[in-house]
This record gives C-alpha cells, structure tokens and sequence, in this order.
C-alpha cells in the first residue's frame, strides 16, 4: 500500500522456505528524512533446503530454524538507510545436521585440530545452534553465536558491517573430548 509518500507492506503468515513468514514494512518518504520501520519473522525455515532452491546447488547444512529481524532506520538513500539502521536479529536452531568442514572451514581449520579423529567428509549431528546481534548504526554486534555439535561445541562474537557487507567474527572451538 503507498499513500502520501508512505509505503506500507505486510504479510502475515506467508510460506517462505517451508516456514511460516511475517513481514511489516514502512517506508516513509513524506518527511524531510525519510524513516524505515521492519519487522521481518520466519518460523522454522529448512534452510538448507532454501539454499538448495535458491542457489541449485547442494546445501552443506540442514535443519530448521527460527529468525527475527526488527529494525529501523532514517536516510535519503537505501546506503544511508543500511549505515544507519538500528534493532536486534535473533536466530534459534534445534538439531540439523551439517557436513564438517563447514565448520572447519569457518574456524580457519582449528576445529580439525582440536577434534580427534576429525574426517572433513563426514556428517555431524547438530544440537542447537544461536545468535542474537543487537543493530546499532548500521552494525550488527554478534553478542551470542553457539553450535553445538555431540563432539564439539563453537563459540563466536564479532561485527557484521551491513553496509559494507564485512564480517569481521571470531569462533572458538572446543572439543567435548573422546565420544565412544
């Protein structure tokens, strides 16, 4: 709906990536500086699959999850609106799976170290995984990132410069020792 400068788009209990989507949007432009108000939810997404679709190639992780965006934000220009946005995105996952070397692949290779018996090829069992990252000028500040896996559990914190599209993360892994 666009009325006077203002654009409003909802959608309330839309399929998207066999989940449950919700998606309030506003833009208004009828002010000197235009303002952004999101509000962007999706129940029990199999992104994996999503991957799979979007992308036609084989997705190395499966699951379901649950993600939130709320956001806001003032500027003249889309730039301006991502440099300055400001809110909170959350993402909760319970058991998945996902091909190994993802892992080691994200942690630089130290997750092969730490694990024995590490084999790249194979497919780990994921217990959860989590992340919220409180938005502030245009940065998400990963506050909490957690995998954890039957041998292994991944800690992270760091920055994502939405603007700039930088990711700037740090994970820790630590092995659960000898799994028998």
């Amino acid at each position: 709906q666009n009325t006077a400068g203002k654009l409003t788009v909802t959608s309330e209990d839309a399929s998207f990536g066999g989940g449950q989507a919700q998606l309030n949007l506003t833009l208004d432009t009828s002010k000197e500086e235009p303002d952004l108000d999101l509000t962007f939810g999706i129940d029990q997404i199999a992104y994996g699959d999503l991957r799979e679709e979007m992308s036609g190639e084989a997705a190395e992780i499966h699951g379901s999850a649950d993600f939130t965006l709320n956001a806001t934000s003032t500027g003249q220009t889309y730039e301006a609106l991502l440099q300055n946005m400001s809110g909170q995105a959350k993402f909760l996952s319970g058991q998945g799976r996902l091909q190994s070397n993802v892992i080691d692949r994200w942690g630089g290779g130290l997750f092969g170290m730490l694990v024995p018996d590490f084999d790249q090829d194979k497919e780990l069992e994921m217990n959860c995984a989590v992340m919220q990252a409180p938005i502030e000028n245009g940065v998400a500040k990963v506050e909490t990132l957690f995998l954890e896996t039957k041998r292994a559990t991944v800690v992270g914190d760091g920055d994502y410069n939405i603007a700039e599209d930088d990711l700037d993360i740090k994970l820790k892994p630590d092995s659960k020792g000898i799994v028998l």
